[in-house]
Order: structure tokens, then sequence, then C-alpha cells
């Protein structure tokens, strides 16, 4: 049985997506969630469409309340953002508190917000409800297509990354050790040349400019942005992440097959990837022009379609943590 918690100082408001995760046990925990903050006082939404999010988004902009608290994946996360981004307009968002309920959960794991069990669960309930949670602020990006998209996540994504996303996504399993596995049938596969990894590694035509400055490579086997330094499963490619405040890290690089896979161990290391036509350097800007008519890009790990792709500096967001 889960303690009571005591009364609320502050106003706080709960968005949980109930399509965060198919495992039983993560149904189970979103449960808890519910349950939790309920007790805490909270006013908790449980939203299963975009549709049901954007109306919450705009009572929540109406109420204004001192916190809100997001449950569900990565993609909940960049979701529920860009809703409570677009009616707060240029207004400050509230206080954001992360509850991890994904598969993955790469975002969480960055910001110290890996809530574990029901007993830290009610901690963060409990701290806050009364106010005395932890805060640190937390860059995003916004990345805007010609199809209209308009959202704030934490790590773009083209060429491996949305074809790796893709199959990803698709995969009758998903967690970190299926994505793990998924990853290693890459990387083996390009030392042998087989046909699976050169379709994720082939180089996406395409044309990068960073801070306004069009790069020479015509290909891009990936192109990323990020202002988390962790973009899953211990790759830090984006390792100047949190370098300098107003910027994200720009890492983009021309090799193929083996070659790549050849920057793994560097990769985990948090050091720069080498070989010609590397980009590694820090953004206020970034555009990607696919080559094709349209392309894929991954928003943290949603997928999306468009031919032109505009990154810049999301709003700063307030992160509450235990």
């Amino acid at each position: 049985m889960l303690p009571v918690i005591g009364p609320m100082a502050v106003r706080v408001e709960v968005i949980v997506n109930r399509n965060a995760s198919k495992r039983r046990s993560k149904r189970s925990y979103r449960h808890d969630v519910v349950s939790t903050f309920e007790r805490s006082g909270a006013t908790v939404h449980v939203t299963g469409s975009l549709d049901e999010l954007r109306e919450v988004a705009r009572g929540i902009a109406e109420r204004r309340p001192d916190s809100v608290v997001l449950a569900g994946g990565d993609g909940t996360l960049m979701r529920s953002l860009s809703a409570l981004h677009l009616e707060y307009g240029s207004s400050v968002l509230p206080s954001i508190a992360l509850v991890p309920a994904g598969t993955v959960d790469t975002i969480a794991r960055n910001t110290a917000s890996h809530v574990v069990g029901r007993k830290a669960l009610v901690r963060l309930a409990s701290r806050v409800a009364d106010g005395s949670a932890r805060s640190a602020f937390q860059s995003t990006l916004r990345v805007r297509d010609d199809r209209g998209g308009d959202r704030i996540g934490f790590m773009f994504g083209a060429g491996l990354v949305s074809r790796f996303f893709d199959l990803y996504n698709s995969s009758p399993r998903q967690g970190r050790l299926p994505a793990a596995v998924l990853a290693c049938r890459v990387s083996l596969g390009s030392l042998v040349g087989s046909s699976f990894a050169k379709r994720i590694l082939e180089p996406e035509l395409g044309t990068l400019r960073v801070n306004g400055d069009e790069k020479s490579a015509v290909a891009w086997s990936l192109v990323l942005a990020s202002v988390l330094p962790d973009v899953g499963l211990h790759l830090r490619v984006a390792y100047r992440a949190r370098e300098e405040p107003g910027r994200f890290h720009v890492v983009a690089s021309a090799l193929r097959g083996c070659a790549l896979a050849l920057q793994l161990p560097r990769v985990v290391a948090g050091f720069p990837m080498r070989g010609a036509n590397s980009v590694d350097e820090l953004g206020k800007t970034a555009e990607f022009v696919f080559g094709n008519s349209e392309g894929v890009y991954v928003l943290d790990g949603d997928v999306f379609q468009a031919r032109r792709v505009d990154i810049g500096c999301g709003p700063e967001i307030t992160l509450l943590t235990l």
C-alpha cells in the first residue's frame, strides 16, 4: 500500500500517456503514477491521443499550475512539451518533472530524472507537492519542418538515426536490450558487409547548414543535433551538448559502412568522431534539406517526414528532480 502524502504547497498537474509502453510492468507502474499523484492532491490527466493531449495542454495553460509532471516515454515528453509550448506561447512554462514510463527513457536518464520504483515515485510526488524538489535548467531544441511541424524536444537525428528508429519502432520487442541487440547487429554487420547494415548506414543525400554555414558533403550517413550528451545506449555522440547555454551540439558524418561503425568506441567514450567531411560544433541554428523529395527524421524517438527541417534553440525549462 502506498503511503499518504502530505498537503500540497504548490499547484501540480500531471499528464500520463496510457500508450507509452505495452509491457505489463509499465502498465502497472502507470497505475501507480496516477494513484500516487492523486493522493498528493495533484490533478491527473490520462491521455491516449494527440487531440486529448492538446485539450489538456490548453486547460493547463488557462489554469497556470506551478508544476507539470509528464509521465511516459521520450516521445511522450516531446509531444507534451510541444503542446504546452504551443499553448503558453511566449510565456514561461511551468516547472517540469519527468516520470519515465517508456521503453528506453533516454531523456530521463540524461537529466537525473530516472525515477525507479514506487518509493522513489512517492518521494518525487511528495517533493513536487510541497515545493521541495530540486531544480535545474535544461535547454531544448525547437524543430520546425516544411510540413507544418513545430515541436520542442531534445535530440534530432537523420540518416542512420532515423533508419534505426524506424526499425526499432516496428519491432515486436522494445526496450533497452532489444535496442542494444539491433545496434550490435548493425555494427557487426557492417564489418562483414551485410545488406541489413548497408541499408541502415547508407548515406542520405542532403544539404546541411550549421549557423548559416553550408557543409561540403552532399550525402550524410549521420546527422545529429542534441542538447543531451547521451543519445541512447550510452552513446555519448553529443558529448559537448552542455558546454554552452543557448547552443546545441551538431554532429554529422559522411563516412560509410565499416568506417562509420569503427567510430563506435570513440562515441561510447565521449570522444569526437573522425573522418573527412565530419561536423562537430556547437550551433544556434541548423538546417537539413533532404536531397530527395522527402526524407525521414527523428525527434526523441518519434519518426517524421519532411523535405526541409530547421533546428533552433527551444525554451529553457526548469526540471524538478529528487
